[in-house]
């Protein structure tokens, strides 16, 4: 909810035992008209394999585009 408009683009999905890596290109405006904010990220998402639980999600993001999530609109 707080991004006015997003889009989210999977480039690559890849695994190994019992790690998922997704990688993707992510775009999206905290307000219409607004600039645009794009990045390129994988999130490492880890499972236990018996049931297929996740038990971590990691993601690799510089610290601009974590920041850029708590930007406040107001």
């Amino acid at each position: 909810e707080k991004w006015f408009e997003y889009d989210l683009e999977i480039i690559e999905i890849f695994s190994k035992k019992n790690k998922f890596v997704i990688y993707y290109e992510w775009e999206g405006v905290l307000i219409e008209n607004g600039p645009t904010y794009s990045y390129r990220t994988m999130e490492i998402i880890k499972i236990r394999p018996r049931n297929n639980l996740i038990i971590s999600i990691d993601a690799l993001w510089t610290e601009k585009q974590f920041k850029d999530q708590f930007i406040s609109t107001r």
